[in-house]
């Protein structure tokens, strides 16, 4: 039997959910952590006797299928992709997290998947982990007032999962739940590694003013960090993201091909810089080009007045840290959503300094031997980085 106390991470993304566990310590003495991406797609089933439980195509790698009560069924996964397609339930901008059904879907699967972590962690089977839970989940900075008590509540009823792909129900304990601020645990993750240790180069940050940027699928969070204190009155969430660039996008392919395409199809276009008409493969970095600046020109407007209306100034500003989704380094011959906001800002943030994602090491193994690589952090991942080294007992 596998016990103890674990620190589940979840960021609750609205394109997908990021999932750490940490549980004991390495070798070096650092805690030992997990991580896995999570699809936040949920279909509802008629029930226990579905006949897609008796699928062979269906099983515990590709699918997962849980219980809500006693008597609705959901899944996730290929089974939810290939038999709900667009008729399936995810996040949207206009639900907040805290209100939304879709959020406690994705905390049972975040805890199955943090089973799964510690077995691999400690060479055992999820039915042998009997850990004490706590649990810490991010919310949009402007959403805690209002979301984090309601939030904490919701997690703590929960004292079961039950899944019927896998078969397996296991009693949760859970013993606290903290809420952290997205963009803020950006912040951290920016400046710490494990163990909180200061990254290299980082310690002048801590003592300076910082404007985060958290570019997410539906929504853009702005805050102020000085000190490393995220300061009040600061947090503001802006409903402009990566889902516009797939709406402007969607808008001039239409004009071509005449009809819409689905958004998993628009968000593969968007890294790749093709889509595929009929037997066709049509180069559209330029639209996306396009859609990226004519977004983050409306993000440029969004943060200027976002700062005319708090107690701070341009000049107010040392550093500007642009993370999230939008962020992230795209295919040949394109730039992301962030890059073309940091154009766009540096005309009239001049004196501020944009920090560059950090770095992290791996161990790689080649011809037998061992490596540490040296790997930019991805910026999608700098939240629950930073909500981790904050989890850390």
């Amino acid at each position: 039997m596998v016990e103890g106390k674990a620190s589940l991470v979840v960021d609750l993304g609205n394109s997908e959910t990021r999932v750490m566990t940490i549980f004991g310590k390495s070798q070096a003495g650092n805690p030992r952590k997990r991580l896995s991406i999570l699809s936040n797609k949920f279909g509802e089933l008629p029930g226990r006797d579905s006949r897609l439980l008796r699928n062979p195509d269906y099983n515990a790698s590709n699918s997962k299928v849980f219980m809500v009560g006693e008597d609705s069924v959901f899944c996730t996964g290929y089974m939810c992709d290939r038999e709900k397609g667009t008729a399936s339930l995810r996040p949207s901008a206009s639900i907040k997290k805290y209100d939304s059904n879709i959020t406690m879907y994705s905390i049972r699967l975040a805890l199955l998947e943090g089973l799964y972590h510690i077995a691999d962690m400690t060479g055992s089977n999820i039915d042998s982990v009997n850990v004490d839970w706590n649990i810490s989940v991010l919310l949009p900075p402007s959403d805690l007032e209002l979301g984090a008590e309601k939030i904490k509540a919701n997690i703590l009823n929960l004292d079961r999962i039950e899944f019927l792909i896998p078969s397996f129900t296991k009693k949760v304990n859970i013993e606290n739940v903290r809420v952290f601020p997205e963009g803020f645990c950006a912040f951290i993750g920016e400046v710490f590694e494990n163990s909180k240790k200061i990254r290299d180069g980082y310690i002048e940050v801590l003592n300076s003013s910082t404007l985060v940027i958290d570019i997410g699928a539906g929504t853009t969070d702005f805050c102020c960090i000085k000190d490393t204190k995220l300061v009040d009155g600061s947090r503001h969430s802006e409903e402009t993201g990566g889902n516009q660039v797939f709406q402007i996008m969607n808008r001039e392919i239409r004009k071509e091909i005449g009809k819409n395409l689905p958004e998993d199809s628009l968000r593969a276009a968007s890294v790749t810089g093709k889509i595929k008409i009929g037997a066709i493969e049509k180069d559209i970095t330029d639209i996306i080009n396009i859609a990226r600046k004519n977004v983050a020109t409306k993000l440029s407007s969004a943060i200027r007045n976002y700062l005319e209306s708090s107690d701070f100034s341009i000049y107010d500003m040392e550093n500007i840290l642009i993370c999230g989704g939008g962020a992230e380094e795209c295919g040949e011959n394109m730039k992301a959503l962030g890059e073309f906001l940091k154009d766009d800002l540096k005309v009239w943030m001049s004196y501020s300094k944009f920090l560059e994602i950090p770095t992290t090491e791996r161990v790689v193994t080649k011809d037998g031997a061992e490596y540490l690589e040296k790997v930019k952090v991805s910026p999608r991942l700098l939240n629950i980085i930073g909500a981790g080294v904050l989890s850390e007992n």
